[in-house]
């Protein structure tokens, strides 16, 4: 089966990723590379381009400085129909028998195909608007842009595929999707360190009964939860427990001194070799990966954690519990859960090798039976063909 995927970017130019969505792309690139390695064959048609507009300019400090709203030219009818015919142009020489796009629903949104079309996202966008910072804050015009763009394009989809229940939910409630049309398949851990059992094993033997290591690992300190992650490191401290926390990322710019138990590691690389070893070694050691965020839809850090066998403590939003299994890789939290909840339930797990040891690995297991690329896109060729093939 031959498949075009359609998306915003470049798959195949990492290079040229944009550095708010790398998560996105990889997935894009993760995905495909699956694909191609279950003999499929993929067209990729993207790094579509940014069609110069006075009108989308006129807007945006319209509404930024008149009325301190965020205009958004990518859900614009006239730059979202110029995308379409990008993709149509492509398409013509393509033989694919299915588009798949990856990503949202920006680059289809607008496609007139002869061809089923699959959509593969973590979330609806309509269900982003005042969830996500960014989307907090829209004119009156974006707002309907956007909720247009996606109705318009859902209904135009063979098949529409959600990375969570909660997904799903939002796009069937808020657009009355037949859920028969609605998919769930997860996406998986971007770095794939594919490490047996035995390795992982002798991962978690390796972390020393203390101090406990929390890692933060996340770009935004805010939305993902970090002043959260120092109170929990705190309340540890304060019962006794030998804590570090270690933050991987962002951090307040105006806060220019930390304890001295909190080890801040910046921004590490993982495109280049040096830091992916960096990142490997940082997420190994920890004996928890904490990251109790504000608004998600289905985090990648997760998997990427339990792909080493370290638990993860997160919080009850968006897709996240379609990722993290009670007992099994960690625990989600209410938002509103104070630090002791934490520390409540990460006290007996330092306190009791065994049972700490018993969930490290069963982190790993549930990274092993689902949260995985090649399980993942093994579940997605199958979905595909019975598109193209019902």
């Amino acid at each position: 089966m031959r498949i075009a995927c359609v998306t915003v970017y470049d798959v195949q130019r990492p290079e040229t990723w944009p550095t708010t969505q790398p998560g996105l792309c990889q997935a894009g690139q993760h995905i495909t590379q699956q694909l191609l390695a279950r003999g499929m064959a993929v067209d990729f048609i993207g790094g579509l381009r940014k069609r110069p507009s006075l009108r989308t300019k006129v807007k945006w400090n319209l509404y930024r400085r008149c009325f301190g709203k965020d205009y958004y030219r990518w859900a614009e009818p006239v730059i979202v129909r110029d995308y379409g015919q990008q993709v149509m142009r492509q398409l013509r020489t393509s033989a694919a028998e299915v588009v798949l796009c990856p990503e949202n629903v920006v680059p289809v949104a607008a496609l007139n195909a002869d061809r089923p079309v699959v959509l593969w996202t973590d979330a609806p966008l309509g269900a982003l608007i005042d969830f996500y910072p960014y989307l907090s804050n829209l004119c009156g015009e974006t707002r309907r842009n956007i909720l247009a763009m996606e109705r318009r394009s859902l209904e135009g989809c063979a098949r529409v595929v959600y990375t969570s229940q909660w997904a799903a939910q939002q796009a069937i409630a808020l657009y009355h999707l037949d859920p028969d049309k609605v998919s769930m398949i997860p996406w998986g851990a971007n770095l794939d360190f594919a490490l047996s059992r035995a390795e992982v094993e002798s991962l978690i033997e390796q972390r020393s009964p203390q101090p406990c290591r929390l890692l933060f690992l996340g770009g935004d300190w805010q939305r993902k939860g970090g002043e959260v992650a120092l109170a929990v490191a705190e309340a540890l401290r304060q019962r006794g427990i030998p804590t570090e926390l270690w933050v991987v990322g962002g951090v307040p710019r105006a806060r220019a001194t930390w304890p001295d138990w909190v080890k801040i590691l910046g921004f590490l690389d993982k495109s280049t070799v040096s830091g992916l070893t960096q990142l490997r070694s940082v997420i190994s050691g920890a004996h928890f990966l904490i990251l109790p965020t504000t608004a998600d839809c289905s985090p990648h850090a997760l998997a990427e954690a339990n792909a080493l066998g370290v638990p993860c403590l997160t919080t009850q939003v968006g897709g996240i519990p379609s990722i993290i299994t009670e007992g099994r890789n960690g625990r989600c939290f209410p938002l509103d859960a104070p630090a002791a909840d934490y520390c409540d339930y990460i006290q007996p797990l330092m306190e009791n090798r065994d049972r700490y040891r018993a969930l490290a690995l069963t982190a790993f297991e549930e990274y092993q039976a689902r949260l995985n690329w090649r399980t993942i896109c093994a579940e997605a060729a199958q979905l595909l063909e019975a598109v193209v093939r019902p």
